[in-house]
């Protein structure tokens, strides 16, 4: 599995923090970057805003899994 790949976000969404806060949005058709965060298995890309976004990780056999709501686009 490459260290980037690009998904598209399936709806709008956004997540808010325990005290109210958005943590981020994201949007229906938005294309977005991620990149693998090697120490935690995990990819991270930014909504429109710069915020991270958590959209995906590697399973224990290495295979991506996403978070509901993206579909993977390109692998990079």
């Amino acid at each position: 599995m490459g260290t980037n790949i690009r998904v598209e976000v399936m709806y709008d969404d956004t997540v808010y923090s325990k005290w109210g806060d958005i943590i981020n949005e994201t949007y229906a058709g938005d294309i977005i970057d991620a990149v693998l965060d090697e120490d935690v298995e995990e990819y991270f890309g930014k909504d429109r805003k710069g915020r991270e976004v958590f959209v995906g990780s590697l399973n224990a056999y290495g295979k991506l899994v996403l978070e509901p709501g993206f579909k993977l686009v390109d692998l990079k």
